[in-house]
């Protein structure tokens, strides 16, 4: 797939080539009771509404415990991106915290670099997926390992 493909087919969701989540993957795409799209208000307990914070356009809330973040439309109070750093949360089975991102996981995720930002990656499969990694090791024997993830509304969110 050319780059114009990935593009067109991530943000218009056209292109040549349509790409079909396998039906033996599981992907989790909820945290606790937190997905995409849920309103933030009810998703944060009352007592922390005040810990809303303007981040750029956004509203943001981090919880105390810093294992997540939550990223809403101001004008809504939708959530368009969630930043998970909890170790006890993965989307799947095979893509754990501190796993390192293999050559197999790449090709059955579809997962390419996104060279915009670093240490980012995208997946073709699960589009809303983001994996952010840190490069371990010496040269040549690098591995990227994942040290978080981040769900986002690339409708409204984009990095």
């Amino acid at each position: 797939m050319t780059l114009i493909e990935k593009i067109l087919k991530r943000y218009f969701d056209t292109g040549k080539i349509e790409v079909k989540l396998d039906e033996n993957i599981k992907i989790n795409r909820k945290y606790s009771v937190i997905k995409l799209g849920n309103h933030i208000e009810k998703v944060i307990p009352a007592s922390e509404k005040r810990n809303l914070k303007k981040y750029c356009q956004y509203l943001l809330y981090e919880d105390k415990e810093q294992k997540y973040s939550l990223f809403a439309n101001p004008k809504t109070g939708k959530i368009v991106k969630i930043d998970i750093k909890d170790e006890k949360y993965f989307p799947a089975e095979d893509l754990k915290i501190g796993d390192y991102l293999t050559e197999e996981k790449m090709e059955k995720y579809e997962i390419y670099y996104d060279e915009d930002d670093e240490d980012v990656w995208l997946s073709e499969v699960v589009k809303e997926l983001a994996i952010v990694t840190e490069l371990i090791g010496k040269y040549p024997n690098q591995k990227e390992k994942i040290l978080w993830y981040v769900w986002f509304d690339y409708k409204e969110y984009s990095f």
